[in-house]
């Protein structure tokens, strides 16, 4: 049953961990906001503007805290909330060494589910993210090429639309509300495979991992609009030469792992065709290839 005390401190509770996020207390606002729901759980669940959603959110709140308090910690001065984009990319740097390398596996799990959300789990199943067009570029036989002159007569122009700046994952995306799915995705900014492909192409390798870009494309299905496919990236180690796969947030012990554990709906008879490539837009363009 909601005690009258138990609305009070979430009320209280959750302006004063706003208010210390704010100032980079970010060690109290996470100890606020965890004793809030631990301890006065039945004051979002007894708040009809709150509810389960109110006290989701504040989990994922608290998940940002730490983040930045972690930040902090290995570098030595204040972190925004979100963290900007020098800040992420000189945190990921501190594990570029063959002791903490394995460790930025997990750092990067914390980070993207402190602060990113897929489209298709926070709004709808459907939706999908347009990011800034690219400059076309053409494909045949496995080759891909700049111009139309160069390329022969059954070259395939193709368009991709693939994040290339740290603005495409986080100024120009959305940023979901506590309405959104079931509340833990609020406050977190909305993207999709490729966003998250992008954030291992930048973090991870800032840990030092040697990252190439990998996009899916099912058998007999033919070519579709390369923003519809999947994008992960295959990552190795160049101590240990140890490669897993990273789809979306997490990590695989293989392309075909990463992209069932997407698209689990999907009855597939054979494996998808894999393209691989440095960059994320020639991984796409290769997809594309009418000999493929």
């Amino acid at each position: 049953m909601t005690s009258d005390a138990d609305l009070s401190a979430v009320r209280t509770g959750l302006r004063s961990a706003r208010d210390a996020m704010r100032a980079g207390r970010y060690d109290e606002a996470s100890r606020t906001l965890h004793g809030l729901r631990e301890d006065h759980g039945m004051g979002f669940l007894g708040n009809a503007a709150l509810g389960e959603r109110g006290m989701n959110a504040a989990e994922t709140l608290e998940r940002q805290a730490n983040v930045c308090s972690a930040m902090e910690g290995r570098l030595h001065h204040r972190v925004d909330c979100p963290p900007s984009e020098a800040d992420a990319t000189a945190y990921f740097t501190t594990f570029n060494n063959a002791a903490d390398r394995a460790s930025a596996r997990g750092e990067f799990e914390r980070y993207t589910q402190a602060f990113y959300t897929h489209t298709q789990t926070a709004l709808d199943p459907s939706s999908d993210i347009r990011y800034s067009a690219d400059t076309p570029r053409y494909v045949s036989g496995g080759e891909i090429y700049r111009r139309e002159a160069d390329s022969p007569a059954d070259a395939i122009r193709v368009r991709t639309a693939a994040p290339d700046s740290w603005a495409d994952v986080t100024t120009r995306r959305d940023v979901a509300g506590v309405a959104a799915a079931d509340g833990h995705a609020a406050g977190c900014r909305v993207i999709d495979c490729e966003g998250y492909a992008y954030l291992s192409e930048r973090l991870m390798g800032a840990a030092g991992y040697e990252v190439t870009h990998v996009t899916a494309a099912e058998r007999g299905r033919g070519s579709a609009d390369p923003s519809d496919l999947h994008s992960m990236t295959s990552l190795r180690d160049p101590t240990s030469g140890a490669t897993f796969t990273q789809s979306n947030a997490g990590f695989y012990d293989s392309n075909y792992a990463g992209y069932r554990a997407a698209v689990p709906s999907r009855g597939l008879s054979e494996a998808p065709l894999f393209f691989t490539s440095p960059s994320m837009q020639d991984s796409q363009t290769l997809s594309q290839d009418p000999h493929r």
